[in-house]
């Protein structure tokens, strides 16, 4: 099992978005209030991967939130 946070390439000024621009200049956003509990056996291929430094700043805004 693992936690899974939907994206979305529209940005909400929301406290539940965390809005950032990725490392192919994209503007995206994770939806902090769409977090789900998520079975391994989904995940059958890589969908995205976020820098740690930003994962780590994705983290601290969950926790504020919770």
């Amino acid at each position: 099992m693992f936690w899974a946070i939907s994206l979305s390439t529209k940005q909400k000024d929301f406290d539940f978005y965390f809005n950032y621009t990725d490392p192919s200049n994209q503007k995206v956003s994770a939806i902090l209030a769409q977090m789900k509990l998520v079975s391994v056996k989904r995940l059958k291929r890589k969908l995205y991967d976020v820098p740690n430094k930003l994962f780590d700043e994705i983290k601290q805004k969950l926790k504020s939130f919770l």
